[in-house]
């Protein structure tokens, strides 16, 4: 279903990049990502909403588009046109190890193909070519891609650049009209309060930082701050069972692939369980 025109469409395109920008917000407190940042300002901001670094350095830069009007998902010509593939290009190739993601309710299924291929050929641009291209359709799309980005799509040189910026794209939905009911219930696992309360105080926050960065430190002292504590699973008394359950499952589906219907004894393993249980360890 389409959005209607003007300033109520707007306002659900800055809905969608809320609720997105609170999901990252979420890996940040869980310590899956290390920083982030809304609305960066100056080179660092051009062409995306927001910015999210690993512990390792690795940053991903995403872009947010909640959809493309009536069509129901996106082309590379649409992409093109509207300024996303000049903004990834510029991104990818001014840090060779960053990521690039492409957020909307609608699909992109041509550049989100040709992504996976680019992942799952070695960047070899004669395999590429070979055993990727197999449609006309894919084939015409991966033209204009490279239209888009200056390449040569005949040229194995520029072939192997486009694949290098490729891999390095990803595409996701986002949360948004019956999504959006999983995003709270994800909030729910991190702190004791209804989780469509803490999406909106986390997005009021997190706008209130926008330019500014945000770890799990800062994010973590807000949420004290304003009376959110987060869940403690040691405290659950479901986790014993729900524990127990998960031991029950793993050691059934390792009995067709026993010998002999018995279990191999691991000295490491014995060792290692010792030593977890051992008193002041």
């Amino acid at each position: 279903m389409s959005l209607p025109p003007g300033g109520r469409a707007d306002k659900f395109g800055n809905r969608f990049e809320r609720l997105w920008v609170v999901s990252l917000a979420f890996d940040v407190i869980e310590g899956r990502l290390s920083t982030m940042k809304w609305e960066p300002l100056g080179v660092e901001g051009e062409g995306v909403e927001c910015v999210v670094t690993q512990a390792d350095g690795l940053k991903t830069y995403h872009q947010c588009k909640i959809q493309n009007g009536n069509d129901g998902k996106w082309s590379v010509a649409v992409l093109g046109g509207n300024g996303v593939l000049h903004h990834a290009k510029e991104k990818l190739e001014a840090d060779p190890r960053c990521k690039f993601a492409f957020i909307s309710n609608d699909g992109v299924p041509a550049l989100r193909d040709m992504a996976n291929h680019a992942r799952t050929c070695d960047r070899d641009p004669v395999d590429f070519d070979r055993h990727c291209l197999t449609s006309k359709q894919i084939r015409n799309s991966f033209g204009k891609l490279c239209q888009y980005w200056n390449l040569n799509s005949e040229n194995e040189r520029d072939i192997a650049r486009a694949l290098n910026l490729l891999s390095r794209m990803e595409f996701e939905r986002g949360y948004w009209d019956s999504e959006e009911s999983k995003l709270h219930r994800i909030a729910e696992c991190i702190i004791n309060e209804e989780g469509k309360d803490f999406v909106a105080f986390l997005g009021d926050y997190l706008e209130q930082k926008m330019g500014n960065t945000q770890n799990a430190s800062q994010l973590i002292t807000a949420l004290r701050e304003n009376r959110y504590s987060l869940c403690d699973l040691r405290s659950d008394p479901s986790l014993p069972n729900a524990i127990n359950k998960l031991q029950v499952r793993f050691r059934e589906a390792l009995v067709p692939y026993l010998i002999d219907q018995k279990e191999l004894k691991r000295p490491e393993s014995e060792a290692l369980l010792q030593l977890a249980l051992a008193p002041g360890k």
